[in-house]
């Protein structure tokens, strides 16, 4: 028999033919004993747990097999209660469970049990009633160990979050692409850039194209089933440059899909580019060696006798060209020791707006400007000296159009060769973008500075030490208000905020190790005052580690205060606050079950006031509503704590008295109403008479539901009422 290869259900539905054929083959032994070795080999041999329970939920029979997982022989757990071996997260939801099953008839969950060795193991459970003449016998049903399953569906789901969180931080896309140009699948991070896919081709997604380049790798990729290298500009993201490797693959179905990473090769580009243009720099420059060295060969060939010239010439021209930094790409000039400039580059002379030769024989602090002078002339100075300065020192330079430059000096003292000092060597950066960039980011920070103060919710931040780096105005003003120190930059929150406590600290411990946000509801008592508050927070990340928190504190006490409002109203009668109907059907919905599973009863009663209509018509609403507000309350005081009491409609009020096993219980209350509804009410200065009728039904004799318990207790009290009023009936089949 292929035991392993079968579903739970088919299991059970062989095991019940099984046994039935067992049963009608009795006299036939030796067909009878065979079948009894198929039911055998089914429990014993299948890799599913076999169990049957009685009403009660205590274990009547376990396959072997459960020895292997949980450590406990079959006599361990014969006549135990199944809840023994539970995981106490889980007792809750094996009771609810048990209940649907006793409703439904059958059960499917997942349930974590509890090993001899107090190891967890989860189990995926598939259960259903026994019935015989509509009378739970007893449960019956499968378990299997899922645990092993579980986990690797929970580590795949962690490869898949690392991947993406690679594919995010690497500037890699992914997406898999079907044969009609469908997008299966796109990481996340591209899907913040390009927006939801759904119902887009792929080159109308990323491209902007209305159809398919014929010439595209996807297209080429499906066509040879071959991975296929190509080169796009993204048009959505000003024409990035990414590689695109397109990989064709058969899914678990056999369709053919591709999947193309794409990586970002914008810094790729640019450095060849750069490349290029050295190359080109490169080749023009041995070009011009190459046509000078021509006419010193012609030179030389002409005049031997100006040999001894022309090798002293190229040996100056040879010096001349090493340097090559008139072509080099930073600013460069030497200055004697009176600041003068002795060369420039015409890298310099055109970052100035000038060209080199009017540069030449004029002081350098003619180009700088005029306020930051005297500041570069003491450096000057000092740096004849030999004094060690800064390596670099930013100046602000004018340009030939009256522009100003902001540059990067860094400079060398030039020495001759018995090591005097005889000028200085400069090199300049223009360093003007950066500048604008520095200054965009002071603003910008200005700018996040006066949002945060502006924001009503408390907000700070703190290091891995706890300790306060940034808050806002409004955690200031909540601090005063509790009489606490508003000054708690660079203080270690638990001193600013004593009341905090230890589960804070954890919570906090928790976010810098998982670098996840965390949303808590904090309910604060301090110095006589109590808040409830909404506690945001949120992981900050620097190279890949979790650096600092940002914390947000909103005031949520009046909106939970609405919330709890809103609630009450849901489920009391706003005149008498007694329950509704509605709260009224959900308790009693709950009494019945616990009724039906401890074999008690249940008592409803009926009541409405006699000849009410006669007190709004002759004393008015406004009376009326007074004597019902009177009435709820009488009854509140008669009944017990675990009764309830609630208005249906009108003057119709309705009572639920669980656990009421004699009659003389339920008659004896109904007394109790008769007699304190018999007495006056007071209402505005005026004495009132009035009385009730009352119909009784009693579960399960009278009704096994909430409808048919509460429409038979109605018609008792309609036969109250045509018996003369003032009076209680049980209902009987005689009172329709």
């Amino acid at each position: 028999m292929d035991i392993e290869n079968k579903t739970k259900e088919e299991l059970i539905k062989e095991i019940e033919l099984l046994r039935d054929r067992i049963s009608k083959l009795q006299e036939s032994g030796a067909e009878c004993e065979l079948m009894e070795k198929q039911c055998q080999n089914l429990v014993q041999k299948g890799k599913d747990i076999m169990f049957m329970l009685d009403a009660d939920g205590y274990i009547k029979f376990i396959s072997p097999l459960i020895t292997e997982i949980l450590g406990y022989t079959q006599d361990e757990l014969v006549n135990r209660d199944v809840g023994d071996f539970v995981f106490s997260r889980d007792k809750n939801k094996t009771d609810a469970a048990f209940n649907e099953l006793l409703k439904t008839g059958e059960l499917t969950t997942e349930l974590t049990f509890l090993d001899k060795k107090g190891q967890t193991h989860l189990f995926e459970c598939y259960a259903g009633v026994i019935k015989e003449n509509n009378q739970i016998l007893g449960i019956r049903g499968i378990v299997r160990d899922i645990t092993k399953r579980k986990k690797v569906e929970e580590e795949l789901q962690e490869t898949k979050r690392q991947i993406e969180f690679v594919l995010g931080h690497t500037k890699t896309g992914l997406d898999i692409i079907d044969s009609k140009f469908n997008i299966r699948y796109i990481d996340p991070e591209w899907q913040k850039v390009y927006g939801d896919p759904k119902g887009k081709k792929c080159y109308e997604y990323f491209m902007d194209r209305k159809e398919a380049c014929p010439h595209c790798g996807i297209v080429k990729a499906f066509a040879t089933k071959e991975t296929v290298v190509t080169e796009e500009v993204l048009v959505k993201e000003n024409n990035r440059p990414v590689q695109v490797t397109t990989i064709p693959f058969q899914d678990k179905n056999g369709e053919w899909l591709v999947a193309e990473v794409n990586v970002d090769i914008t810094e790729r580009k640019q450095m060849e580019k750069e490349l290029d243009r050295y190359r080109k720099y490169l080749e023009d420059l041995v070009r011009q060696r190459t046509e000078e060295l021509k006419t010193i060969n012609e030179k030389l060939a002409e005049d031997i006798s100006r040999r001894e010239k022309t090798e002293q010439e190229l040996r100056e021209s040879e010096k001349r060209y090493k340097n090559l930094w008139d072509e080099a790409p930073v600013a460069y000039h030497t200055l004697d020791t009176k600041g003068i400039i002795t060369s420039v580059n015409k890298t310099e002379a055109n970052m100035l707006g000038y060209k080199p030769k009017d540069m030449l024989g004029k002081s350098i602090f003619d180009f700088i400007l005029p306020e930051q002078r005297e500041e570069a002339k003491k450096r000057f100075h000092e740096k004849l000296t030999g004094k060690h300065l800064a390596k670099a020192e930013r100046r602000i330079y004018v340009g030939n159009d009256g522009s100003n430059l902001y540059v990067s000096i860094d400079d060398v003292l030039e020495r001759d060769n018995n090591g005097e000092i005889i000028g200085i060597k400069t090199t300049m950066v223009d360093v003007t973008e950066s500048k604008k960039m520095e200054d965009a980011l002071r603003e910008s920070e200005l700018q996040y500075k006066t949002t945060i103060n502006s924001m009503r919710d408390a907000i700070y931040v703190v290091d891995a030490d706890l300790r306060i780096i940034l808050c806002n105005k409004s955690l200031q003003r909540w601090l005063q208000d509790m009489g606490l120190k508003a000054e708690v930059s660079g203080k270690i929150l638990f001193d600013v905020i004593p009341f905090f406590s230890d589960k804070v600290r954890n919570e906090y411990r928790q976010v810098f190790e998982s670098g996840e946000i965390l949303t808590t509801e904090e309910h604060v008592n301090f110095g006589g005052k109590e808040w409830v508050t909404e506690v945001r927070k949120i992981p900050i990340e620097e190279n890949n580690k979790i650096v600092r928190v940002l914390t947000i504190i909103r005031d949520v006490t009046d909106r939970k205060k609405t919330e709890e409002t809103i609630r009450h109203l849901a489920y009391h009668d706003i005149l008498t606050n007694l329950p509704n109907r509605t709260l009224f059907n959900n308790r009693l919905a709950l009494e019945l079950n616990r009724a039906q599973r401890n074999k008690q009863k249940v008592s409803v009663m009926l009541m409405d006031l006699d000849r009410f209509k006669n007190v709004n018509d002759s004393l008015g609403h406004s009376f009326g509503d007074q004597l019902l507000q009177s009435v709820g309350k009488r009854l509140s005081e008669i009944v017990r704590s675990s009764d309830t009491v609630a208005r249906m409609s009108g003057d119709e009020f309705i009572l639920l008295l669980p656990e009421t096993p004699h009659i003389r219980d339920v008659t004896k209350i109904a007394k109790k109403i008769l007699k304190a509804i018999k007495k006056p009410f007071l209402i505005s200065g005026k004495e009132l008479n009035i009385t009730t009728s009352i119909g009784i039904s009693i579960y399960p004799t009278h009704g096994e539901d909430a409808e048919t318990l509460i429409k038979n207790a109605d018609i008792a009290m309609y036969q109250a009422k045509k018996s003369g009023r003032n009076k209680y009936i049980r209902y009987t089949a005689n009172s329709k």
